[in-house]
């Protein structure tokens, strides 16, 4: 593996907030919130839009505190883990010479406003036992991703939590919020992206694997090496169409089948990358980030605009 050139940090309280804001995951929230609500719209019940923006504030809230609080314990972590952090990452000094409390305080204003969609939703009968449950999931994966003493973000376990919580719980609990109950068509949906998603997360770690990056350390891809990393990663992109195929078996419309499938000739060539790199051949790693993300937002993008027009 290619181990030169270290990740380049941000500067200044701005990029650091930006930096852990997580932009794009709080995109995949929200486009996973709108699966949710398209399966409901597809069989047919009808949307309360209202409630659904409501929903949609408390997922991103969560999103949003979990970053800010991961962000605060990082910055603790660094601060007074050993002098060698710096040395290693000079960017880091900014991050040690930041506010104190600015990333607490964040997390907690975020943490606050998803309490308070959850009050209201409660006040206007939308929370049943199933919502509670998925309720209690997400909080607990949202204040453990960089909370003390789980730190599920440094234990292997960060990627795993995040692609159940973006793919599976987020757009459960959408649906949930206007039902009360879960639909099947939903979880045969939800399960190959959460698969892609994860493959996404590890094919985005091969770039900067082994490069010393403190705030890398303990990903999955550190905690079983990049060659059962690259192995994994190929059979989670497989798993996840052969779950789309027998989704099918099991009753699945075919009009949401083959949407699924536009994205298969990306996956295809994610794995070629995969299958390359592992084999010795220089990595671009721009094109391997480039397409794992394609292969995923493909894959939700077709269903949601299927589920929406169908």
């Amino acid at each position: 593996m290619n181990r030169d050139n270290k990740k380049k940090l941000p500067s200044g309280l701005a990029g650091w907030m930006m930096y852990y804001s997580r932009p794009w995951t709080l995109l995949a929230g929200a486009a996973f919130s709108f699966l949710g609500i398209g399966v409901l719209d597809y069989l047919g019940p009808g949307v309360d839009w209202d409630i659904f923006w409501l929903g949609l504030v408390l997922v991103l809230s969560l999103q949003v505190s979990s970053s800010y609080l991961k962000a605060h314990f990082d910055q603790i972590d660094v601060t007074y883990k050993g002098k060698w952090i710096v040395a290693q990452n000079p960017e880091t000094e900014g991050f040690v010479k930041l506010p104190r409390q600015i990333f607490l305080l964040a997390g907690l204003t975020a943490l606050t406003a998803a309490a308070v969609c959850i009050v209201i939703l409660g006040s206007i009968h939308r929370l049943s036992g199933g919502t509670y449950v998925l309720l209690g999931i997400a909080f607990l994966i949202a204040l453990f991703f960089g909370v003390p003493p789980i730190r599920l973000a440094y234990t292997g376990w960060g990627e795993i939590s995040q692609a159940v919580l973006l793919a599976v719980v987020i757009p459960a609990l959408t649906y949930l919020l206007q039902t009360g109950e879960l639909n099947r068509v939903l979880s045969m949906l939800t399960f190959p992206l959460a698969l892609l998603v994860l493959a996404l997360f590890l094919a985005q770690s091969f770039e900067h694997y082994g490069k010393g990056s403190y705030l890398e350390r303990g990903s999955l891809l550190v905690r079983i090496n990049w060659q059962k990393g690259s192995f994994v990663h190929n059979i989670l992109v497989l798993a996840a169409y052969l779950l789309v195929m027998l989704a099918a078996l099991m009753g699945q419309p075919w009009s949401l089948v083959w949407p699924m499938l536009l994205s298969l000739p990306l996956a295809a060539f994610q794995v070629f990358q995969m299958v390359r790199i592992t084999s010795g051949a220089k990595p671009d790693w721009r094109l391997l980030r480039l397409t794992s993300f394609a292969t995923a937002a493909v894959t939700l993008y077709s269903i949601i605009i299927t589920l929406f027009t169908g």
